[in-house]
């Protein structure tokens, strides 16, 4: 309970609590301070690492303290209203706040909608109310507003409202995402028929699916809340936030799939396919993927020493059997000139089974190959060291964290 009070943080997400016990005077306001010794330290990060966030027990306390505070069943607003759990930990775990109400048998929740709107809840629960970006949140309301020319229309409202250009990139990407074709497979057969918009007569408009959908009143209720905490997600989180010209907000946490989502890649690749990295042509983006402390037991082919050298500098190991002559790392050393985009993004405990998000920590630029080297690995496989200049040197207390949390 240590972090939680010192931090008001209700998404009950360990890795960011972990960091708020390492931070330690830097969050507490005023004048007040707080210190933790090393054995006060690692006592909590135990009972964390050991804390069940997702039980069904501490997410049915919430909601029935709530419950009873209001007098009737919360509204998914309500609980960021009243400082009770993040609903995004409802999501998480029982796929759609209506979902979790079923689950619960909520005697006074007598609501009940179709496998297809079922499904439809699910996906835009977990994939969308984060509010990462305007644009997916922009169509469901459209939508719901009976508006037609869908892809038309973001396009105008992110150029008017958000100062975005929506590339050809990004509108392919757009109506993947929308017509449940952005997703690897699996995903797309667990939110079958979560296709929102269709085209038809030379434009996209909406699904006839979920036209009948919304037929239910119960239904387009339910997707308005969604989407109006979406809504309120991105303006509080990420709007404001975004650096320069990229679509990711400095130092907010972004999952391998949401980094593929924001990059406008077709598709989502699985993180197998990913690695440390990945170059994406047509896109012309080059995230970069880091697990900052690794297991001991971990394979000597991937047991890379990636390693901050001070908060502006980063050296960094390409992928095994790698010289200066791999297309990969060469790109790396020319990104600038062939306008790449590279990004970086870092994980502090890759074990964390709950935690599965990376940090961005901004543009990446390598030093070039006169700065690099060739290494051989613990079981004699090639790769190469490279150095990386970051746009922006980390902020101290995300450096101290990752560094030495």
């Amino acid at each position: 309970m240590i972090p939680l009070a010192l931090s008001g943080d209700r998404s009950y997400n360990k890795d960011t609590l972990r960091r708020y016990v390492q931070a330690g005077n830097r969050i507490i306001p005023g004048t007040s301070t707080v210190h933790f010794d090393k054995i006060a330290k690692q006592r909590i990060y135990e009972s964390i690492d050991t804390a069940r966030f997702s039980d069904m027990k501490l997410i049915k306390e919430a909601y029935f303290n709530l419950r009873f505070k209001l007098g009737r069943i919360p509204k998914i607003a309500d609980f960021a209203d009243h400082g009770s759990i993040d609903v995004s930990r409802i999501f998480s775990k029982f796929k759609s706040y209506h979902h979790f109400l079923i689950k619960i048998k909520d005697k006074d929740y007598d609501i009940s909608f179709t496998p297809v709107q079922e499904r439809m809840l699910h996906f835009i629960s977990q994939k969308l109310t984060i509010g990462m970006r305007a644009r997916d949140l922009i169509v469901l309301q459209a939508l719901l507003d009976g508006r037609d020319d869908i892809i038309n229309y973001v396009s105008e409202e992110l150029y008017n409202n958000y100062n975005v250009d929506l590339s050809e990139y990004g509108r392919i990407n757009l109506i993947n995402m929308m017509t449940n074709r952005f997703g690897v497979q699996v995903a797309q057969k667990t939110f079958e028929d979560s296709e929102f918009i269709e085209f038809s007569n030379g434009k996209y408009g909406i699904s006839q699916i979920f036209k009948q959908a919304l037929e239910d009143n119960n239904f387009k209720e339910q997707v308005q809340e969604l989407v109006t905490y979406g809504f309120k997600q991105f303006n509080e989180k990420y709007k404001d936030n975004i650096y320069g010209n990229t679509p990711f907000a400095l130092y907010e946490k972004y999952t391998y799939e949401q980094v593929c989502l924001l990059l406008e890649w077709p598709q989502n690749e699985v993180p197998l396919n990913i690695g440390g990295y990945k170059f994406h042509k047509e896109t012309k983006t080059y995230p970069v993927f880091i697990n900052y402390h690794k297991a001991d037991d971990i394979q000597d082919t991937i047991k890379y020493e990636d390693r901050f050298e001070n908060p502006g500098l980063l050296k960094a190991i390409s992928k095994n059997k790698r010289t200066f002559t791999s297309d990969d790392v060469q790109t790396a050393f020319n990104a600038d000139a062939l306008g790449v985009a590279m990004h970086l993004f870092v994980r502090k405990n890759k074990d964390d089974e709950e935690s599965k998000e990376f940090y961005y920590l901004g543009p990446i630029h390598s030093t070039g190959q006169e700065n690099a080297k060739e290494i051989s690995m613990a079981n004699g496989t090639a790769a190469v060291e490279l150095e990386y200049v970051l746009e922006v040197p980390v902020r101290d207390d995300i450096y101290d964290y990752i560094v030495n949390g």
